[in-house]
């Protein structure tokens, strides 16, 4: 079973405390072979590794398509040859592509800047996809974003990415049939909806 991870992506972000080798999925990374954690099996986003963050800007989505990256300046999609920069909507399509292929969406909402997560949301919403949110108790006025996070079958309140994915596991199957499921509201400080 394949899944999108949709969040806020930062370098060394909490994708890697789940998926421990995403690391080592990005030398040919659009076409990594992941391992599976919890019977689920990493299918993006996918960004380039680079121990500096130099693709880990501001609205650069993990893959350098504002920042010149780390002195060679472009990647091309396989990650090797420096012939192009990634542009937006390559990035959009490969992101949709992702989700389209994916069995499931898990999304971590930590900021209120996601503002591509946002968007995948609704992309997964619109292809069909069962959704998990998981929101984080730290998130500053979550009802802002009530629309996006009632398009999820799930959503939770937790104090750690790896909290919402422990009890996403649990509800997977449920989740797998797309229906949407009672909401969670015991650990919500202040929520309403």
């Amino acid at each position: 079973m394949k899944v999108y991870l949709a969040g806020k992506i930062e370098q060394n972000d909490w994708r890697h405390s789940i998926f421990t080798d995403l690391r080592s999925g990005n030398s040919k990374f659009f076409d990594s072979k992941m391992s599976v954690v919890d019977g689920l099996t990493y299918n993006g986003p996918f960004f380039i590794s680079c121990d500096h963050g130099c693709f880990h800007g501001e609205g650069n989505h993990g893959v350098g398509i504002i920042s010149e990256g780390c002195g060679t300046g472009n990647f091309a999609e396989d990650g090797e040859e420096p012939n192009r920069r990634f542009k937006r909507h390559d990035v959009i399509n490969k992101c949709t592509n992702w989700i389209k292929n994916s069995d499931v969406v898990f999304v971590w909402l930590s900021k209120r800047d996601a503002y591509g997560t946002i968007a995948e949301i609704g992309i997964a919403n619109t292809l069909s996809k069962p959704i998990f949110i998981g929101i984080s108790n730290q998130l500053e006025k979550p009802d802002d974003m009530w629309f996006a996070i009632n398009l999820a079958n799930y959503y939770c309140f937790e104090e750690s990415p790896i909290e919402a994915w422990k009890k996403f596991v649990s509800l997977k199957s449920k989740l797998m049939q797309n229906k949407y499921l009672i909401d969670d509201h015991k650990n919500a400080k202040g929520y309403q909806m």
